[in-house]
């Protein structure tokens, strides 16, 4: 059984959280929180929002089973916007936004082979 959270319209880049999401594939998904929670930086106080809320879907005793299958970050829509510049001309800057996609499995190790 795999659920998936999304958080849409998070206010930094895509390529700063890829940074932090390349090697958390695969890993339980506490451990990764608890891994998230001692960083320092914006993004992994954003990747852990988005994982308690993958995780919180799931019911209390099934969530030590689970682990991360898929986590994506996109880019979202860019504000364009305009800052005064020398000789008065106009420079140009953008924010940048990401969508978060965190998809959760559940890691059954009891499963037999051929129904035996």
């Amino acid at each position: 059984m795999e659920k998936t959270a999304k958080s849409k319209y998070l206010r930094t880049s895509a390529k700063k959280l890829r940074i932090l999401i390349n090697n958390l594939k695969g890993q339980k998904a506490v451990l990764m929180l608890q891994k998230l929670e001692l960083q320092s930086q914006k993004g992994a106080e954003l990747i852990a929002g988005t994982l308690k809320s993958a995780i919180n879907l799931f019911e209390e005793p099934l969530r030590e089973k689970l682990t991360v299958k898929n986590i994506m970050a996109d880019q979202g829509p860019v504000f364009k916007r305009w800052r005064a510049g020398s000789r008065g001309a106009a420079k140009k800057y953008s924010k940048k936004t990401a969508h978060l996609h965190i998809t959760l499995e559940i890691k059954d190790k009891t499963k037999t082979k051929n129904g035996k």
